[in-house]
């Protein structure tokens, strides 16, 4: 007589079913060390840059004080400076940009070479010295 098998295989863990699970378990550990290992490359890489900047801090400050001795030995003999005043001229005018039909236009076959005064005729008088 035949056993009643309704059921069997539902229960019946397959090799496949196994294989799977522990490939999963092994994925994660994986990717929890990876992760793990990510987070102590950060903390180790932020730990040396803040030792950096602190030398970096302390040997300014060592400029500074030293720029402060120097000062206050200055300071024992004062210099009269003469004070005269500085006047320049600046003239902005953005970017100059040349497209081809300027180039052509520009472009003086008698004497063989380019000029572009015509385009800067204009905003002459922004430009001149006064």
């Amino acid at each position: 007589m035949r056993r009643n098998q309704r059921g069997y295989r539902k229960n019946k863990k397959s090799f496949r079913d196994i294989q799977d699970k522990k490939f999963i378990k092994s994925l994660s550990i994986a990717v929890v060390a990876l992760i793990a290992l990510l987070v102590c490359i950060a903390i180790i890489y932020a730990i040396c840059q803040a030792i950096e900047h602190n030398k970096f801090l302390e040997s300014v400050n060592e400029e500074l004080e030293q720029a402060k001795v120097e000062n206050s030995n200055e300071q024992e003999e004062p210099q009269k400076e003469e004070k005269t005043d500085i006047s320049f001229t600046l003239t902005a005018i953005g970017d100059v940009m040349c497209h081809n039909t300027q180039y052509m236009d520009a472009f003086n076959s008698e004497a063989n070479e380019y000029d572009f005064s015509y385009v800067f005729k204009e905003i002459s008088n922004y430009t001149k010295l006064r």
